[in-house]
């Protein structure tokens, strides 16, 4: 399904663009972090695709993740854990001097990025999350932003 400027969505019909729950979407709304309205009692999800293109750009951990995919091209399709991908960012950004300053402390800061930043990562970088035995999550990109998008066989 295409997105364009100005679509509105089902909380399910959004939940399944985004690969999350609907609860997981309506607690986003709760907490202020996706624009929604209500019409008639039902919660409708507003996707725009100017506000992505935005969001991309002027957020300092998408920015600070798109970096560390340019400079470790390895990690594109790796299965990782949340503590692992922390591990990766902090490295980046010690090491490059250009990285946002973003306090990326353990993995819960970075699973709090993960979650809020779910939609766009999904679009812009075929991220994919899955929850693990011990409480783990791990996540995964199967491409970076602009770049070629694997096929699907």
């Amino acid at each position: 399904m295409a997105i364009t400027t100005g679509v509105w969505l089902t909380v399910e019909e959004a939940a399944g663009l985004a690969k999350v729950s609907e609860w997981t979407l309506y607690r986003a709304c709760e907490l202020g972090e996706l624009r929604h309205v209500r019409i008639g009692g039902r919660r409708l999800e507003c996707f725009v695709e100017s506000q992505s293109a935005c969001t991309a750009e002027d957020d300092p951990f998408i920015a600070l993740l798109d970096a560390l995919l340019a400079d470790r091209p390895d990690l594109l399709g790796r299965e990782m854990t949340t503590a692992e991908l922390a591990r990766e960012l902090r490295n980046h950004q010690r090491y490059d001097d250009d990285a946002p300053d973003l306090p990326l402390r353990n993995a819960k800061v970075v699973g709090h990025h993960l979650r809020r930043c779910a939609a766009t990562l999904t679009k812009h970088y075929g991220f994919e999350k899955r929850s693990g035995h011990a409480g783990k999550t791990y996540v995964r990109f199967r491409y970076r932003a602009g770049g070629e998008k694997p096929v699907r066989s």
